[in-house]
Parts: structure tokens; C-alpha cells; sequence
């Protein structure tokens, strides 16, 4: 079995139902756990995740310690391991869709939405960091909105093991698309502040943080105490 490839069944229990999105660490696949007959999310890491050791460990224990949070903005972390050299791990599975999804087919989010999904992703990166763990790797493509109304993060903890595995490949293997972006300077919570206003700026304006800083230069309807955000 390959990173690149679907299969049917993955450690005998998780079958492969429907891919939901790919980034630079791979895939993210709803699948049915046969075992507990219920709907579950797979995420299958590239080769690197299998191969390299010290990176190995370090998403052993960064999983380790997401899993133990008890966070309303994370998914639950269920399982994890090796099958037949592919890295996966498996979590729970929250009908939404990714803020990127939202972003392509809706446009930017009304400012009162924007609010709401920031106080849940900064109540979340805040709880992280107490207990040690930093994000990395934030992206639209790593917001789930919920159903339900929460804005969860995906993928707390594979940032944290890239980086501290000191990889060169640490920009690719994070990218949350096909352009790596540039990795930030900080390797902590603070690449998590920055990460947050440059998802919410883009939430808000549908572009990306550049040379316009002002998000009512962009999207002139937005209130004026944005600018001073």
C-alpha cells in the first residue's frame, strides 16, 4: 500500500470511503470503522511520516498529548499506527466543511462569522499552548466548520513533530496546498498568532495577508475597528 494510492481497507478495520481533501503531509479520507461501526476520519501521512524515525517519534508524542486534550475545537484523536509502511492516524469525524471549501464556494464570510470562528480557534490555540503543544501549520485548509456551528482545527501536532524533526522539507510536508508557503521565523506559539490573524484576514477578504494590510481596503463593507485588529 502507498501514501499516493487509495485502499480499501486500512488495518483491517478503516475502510476507505471518500477522500476529503490533500495537502502537503497527504490525505484525509472519510471511512467507516468496522469494528465500532461508525464514521470516522483517516488521515495517511506521506512516506516521510513512516520512515524517518526521529519524525516518527515526535508525531507519537505530540499525538500523545493532542489526544489527552479535552478541547471542543479539536476533533478527538482514536487511533493511530503503522500499516504495511503508511503512517496514519484516525480521529473523529465532524460533518462540516473546510473554511477553504467555504472561502471557494461562498466568497468571503460575513464579519459577524469571522468573530465567531476566531474566539473558537484562538480559545483552542490558547488551550494548546498551555499544555505545551503549538499548531505550526495554520491554514484554511486546516479549519473545519462544523455543522454544528464550531470552527475546529485539524491537524494540531503533525506541525510540531515537522518541525521539531528539523526537517529541510519542513515547508512542503506543511503546505496546505501545492505552493509551500513561506515557513514563518517563529517555531512556537507565536507562528500561531500570526497564523490565526493571516486564516481570519483571509476569511474576511478572501485573499490571503499581503501588501494590503487593511481589510476594508479590500472589503470597504467591514466595520473600522477591523483595521486596528
Amino acid at each position: 500500500m502507498r501514501t499516493e494510492r487509495s485502499t480499501e481497507v486500512l488495518a483491517g478495520r478503516y475502510a476507505l470511503l471518500a477522500e476529503l481533501g490533500r495537502d502537503g503531509a497527504g490525505a484525509r479520507w472519510l471511512a467507516r470503522d468496522a469494528m465500532l461501526e461508525r464514521d470516522v476520519e483517516v488521515r495517511i501521512l506521506r512516506p516521510p511520516f513512516a520512515e524517518d524515525p526521529d519524525l516518527a517519534a515526535g508525531l507519537s508524542d505530540a499525538l500523545a498529548m493532542a489526544g489527552a486534550l479535552s478541547v471542543p475545537g479539536l476533533p478527538r484523536v482514536l487511533d493511530g499506527g503503522l500499516d504495511r509502511g503508511v503512517r496514519y492516524l484516525v480521529r473523529e469525524h465532524v460533518p462540516g466543511e473546510t473554511l477553504r471549501e467555504r472561502l471557494d464556494r461562498a466568497g468571503p464570510l460575513a464579519p459577524e462569522e469571522v468573530a465567531r470562528i476566531g474566539a473558537d480557534l484562538l480559545r483552542t490555540l490558547a488551550l494548546a499552548h498551555r499544555e505545551g503543544l503549538a499548531h505550526l501549520a495554520l491554514a484554511p485548509e486546516r479549519v473545519l466548520l462544523g455543522r454544528d456551528g464550531r470552527a475546529l482545527l485539524l491537524d494540531l501536532g503533525i506541525g510540531q513533530a515537522v518541525r521539531a524533526a528539523g526537517r529541510a522539507d519542513a515547508a512542503r510536508l506543511l503546505a496546505p496546498a501545492a505552493e509551500p508557503p513561506q515557513p514563518p521565523v517563529e517555531r512556537d506559539h507565536r507562528a500561531d498568532v500570526h497564523g490565526a490573524a493571516a486564516v481570519l484576514f483571509e476569511a474576511l477578504t478572501g485573499r490571503p495577508p499581503g501588501a494590503e494590510r487593511s481589510p476594508r481596503a479590500l472589503r470597504p463593507d467591514v466595520p473600522p475597528a477591523l483595521d486596528l485588529a
